[in-house]
């Protein structure tokens, strides 16, 4: 993630909070499962718009590094699982 896009992101999160941050990443999902698979570029931008939400909603909690920690964890676990 480039310095300009965490900064937008992070002023976002100011403006809106942890109750706004929350809202924006339940809009972009309820967005994103109502979307049309078979459309790429519908499909690409409401991946775009979750990915900032749950980015957003992290900053607002202040709980980044732990996510980031957490999702590496998972994603080993899951490995782990299927071998």
């Amino acid at each position: 993630m480039n310095e300009k896009h965490y900064d937008h992101l992070c002023e976002i999160a100011d403006c809106v909070g942890p109750e706004g941050a929350e809202m924006m990443a339940a809009i972009a999902v309820h967005a994103f499962s109502r979307s049309d698979s078979g459309n790429r570029e519908e499909s690409v931008r409401c991946i775009a718009s979750l990915y900032n939400a749950l980015d957003v909603l992290c900053i607002a909690l202040d709980c980044e590094d732990e996510v980031q920690d957490m999702a590496e964890q998972l994603a080993a676990e899951h490995l782990t699982a299927k071998v």
